[in-house]
């Protein structure tokens, strides 16, 4: 999507390129999923379900209350400048607020806006757009460039965020860390960054299930088939007419980043049932085997809160397990937040957390206790030698959209929330909308409120009239005709009309104004000269009164587009018109 223009620009000009009822399922509540189904629920699709393995929404946005305070144990800060489709979600979701940030990137300025004008220029989406400019490992990229070595900022903060060493990265990825990571203050979520996506979930008109496994997935020309295991620990089948896989879930048995030679990934499990190409491409994949560890440190109170990198740790591939990143939130507590590496082999869980007990005591701390950790299978990636063999032009040319599936996530755009969100969101207007003038399909441009739980307004019940239930109609003239015809709403006032003091000067009930726009509509389509057909613009001269707003629904009714235009101003020279946009 164009980030020079608002979310809500871009999506105004654009329409579903299915039925709205078509049915889509989204394997996956984390910010791909989630953003997936907000660009549907945006577009007007109406029956869009969310199938999330866990109790909560979030994927590793994953947010903890130890001791009364919210911790973030995975994705947790953003970039403003570079993160608008999530902050145009958290101005009206709730609140963030700032921290500071070392300004050290400045080396890589230059480079990172050379290779984001040329990624803009290519019309492609996620790493895709910089896959075949910067394919090279990053060394090699950047020696080649002038430069002498990786600049010391940018290695520690990607590989402490837990991207891997940049030595075996090619230099797409750091391109997508460092253009996300240096751009305008840093913020993170009050009230943990897993509420924000819970918060955004609710207020979708979507269908979301948590404790829902997916079991197998089944797809044939018509659809999928999922196979769940509900709540209850019931099996059950879902149809699909089209699919979207977020996350890891493809390859989740797959290949983990720096396990040792000798293993080999666990046996698949044949949850999904890939064709050739599926098995060729996700085969290449590795994940990181990425932990967070908790611990009640007592005697590091002088540390103050922030985010501290273990230099020792960064380099060298050999000390994976050991801590590369510890993080204090708050200043009154004497809880510790530690990111490792393990192997999925021989370094695993209890391996990570000791070597992080070992890593706060030689710092002058005693264990108090260890609260929590959690393992992540973080980051799915390629090799420099996989891309330069256009992997990713695979993936966008020939496999998004084949058996009604798309891939959303980490491996598409890069592991960063707003990277997914962008992602993912670009994705659905790419293969489920169009910017034709008129829509393919009759739909209602849904403009739901995404409201603040801080708000502080008081709620008014409006009561339903008895007997009267709100249909799902798919047009604008569909519920005139509901209203207009319906026994109780019928003679109700719908628009009135007051001049310029106050007074009311007309008004037309549901039955005045659909029994009007039929008669106008029938006037249109008897009309030869000219000869009127369905999706036909019709230029309306706005004259202030309700005439206007009867043959606006005619039109509509005709199966024609009202054009609004105001007519000239006799006092301008000249005269023109204005379109009402």
């Amino acid at each position: 999507m164009d980030s020079r223009k608002s979310i809500e620009d871009q999506f105004s000009k654009l329409h579903p390129s299915l039925p709205v009822s078509t049915r889509i399922g989204i394997v996956g509540g984390g910010p791909s999923g989630l953003s997936a189904a907000y660009a549907l629920a945006k577009l007007g699709y109406s029956n869009v379900t969310v199938l999330e393995k866990y109790q909560t929404v979030g994927g590793m946005c994953e947010s903890a209350e130890i001791e009364g305070n919210i911790y973030d144990l995975g994705g947790q800060v953003l970039a403003a400048n570079s993160a608008p489709v999530i902050f145009h979600w958290a101005k009206k979701l709730g609140k963030y607020k700032d921290i500071k940030v070392a300004d050290d990137y400045v080396s890589v300025i230059s480079l990172t806006l050379e290779l984001q004008d040329k990624a803009k220029d290519s019309g492609r989406i996620g790493v895709h757009a910089v896959s075949e400019i910067a394919s090279d490992l990053t060394p090699e990229f950047l020696e080649a460039r002038g430069f002498k070595s990786v600049p010391k900022s940018v290695a520690c903060g990607y590989t402490a965020s837990g991207y891997g060493f940049v030595q075996d990265m090619p230099y797409a990825y750091i391109h997508e860390f460092t253009r996300t990571s240096m751009a305008g203050k840093i913020r993170r979520f009050k009230g943990g960054y897993m509420n924000f996506w819970k918060k955004l979930s609710e207020m979708l008109p979507i269908e979301v299930r948590c404790n829902t496994e997916v079991l197998a997935v089944r797809r044939n020309s018509a659809g999928a088939s999922v196979d769940v295991k509900n709540s209850n620990g019931e099996v059950e089948v879902i149809e699909f007419d089209e699919i979207i896989i977020s996350g890891s879930f493809p390859f989740k048995n797959g290949k983990t980043y720096r396990a040792p030679p000798s293993s080999s990934a666990e046996p698949e499990t044949g949850v999904m049932d890939m064709n050739e190409l599926e098995k060729k491409l996700f085969s290449k994949v590795q994940t990181i085997d990425y932990y967070t560890t908790v611990l009640k440190i007592k005697g590091l109170e002088h540390i103050p809160v922030g985010f501290y990198y273990f230099e020792e740790f960064m380099d060298d591939p050999a000390t994976i397990g050991h801590p590369v990143a510890m993080q204090r939130f708050y200043n009154n507590t004497d809880v510790f937040l530690f990111w490792s590496y393990g192997n999925s082999v021989d370094i695993k869980g209890p391996t990570v957390t000791e070597l992080a007990i070992n890593t706060a005591k030689n710092m002058g701390g005693e264990i108090e206790e260890v609260v929590l950790q959690r393992r992540f299978k973080y980051f799915p990636h390629i090799s420099s030698q996989d891309m330069k063999e256009g992997f990713y032009e695979k993936v966008e040319s020939e496999l998004q959209g084949m058996r009604n599936t798309y891939y959303v996530g980490g491996l598409m755009a890069f592991e960063l929330t707003e990277r997914n969100a962008s992602y993912a969101v670009a994705l659905v207007c790419k293969h489920f909308a169009n910017d034709s003038p008129s829509p393919t399909f009759p739909y209602v441009k849904r403009l739901f409120p995404l409201q603040s739980d801080w708000w502080g307004g008081n709620l008014k019940r409006l009561d339903e009239f008895p007997g009267v239930k709100f249909p799902d109609i798919a047009s604008l003239d569909g519920y005139l005709k509901h209203w207009g015809t319906h026994e109780v709403i019928q003679n109700k006032t719908l628009y009135t009309w007051i001049n310029e003091e106050g007074v009311v000067v007309s008004q037309r009930t549901y039955r005045e104004l659909h029994a009007n726009a039929s008669c106008i509509a029938h006037n249109l389509l008897l009309n030869q000269k000219p000869l009127f057909k369905p999706g036909d613009r019709v230029l309306l001269v706005y004259i202030p009164g309700l005439d206007f707003v009867d043959t606006f629904f005619g039109c509509l009714r005709a199966k024609l587009l009202p054009v609004p235009v105001l007519p000239p101003d006799p006092l301008q020279r000249g005269g023109q018109a204005l379109l009402e946009d």
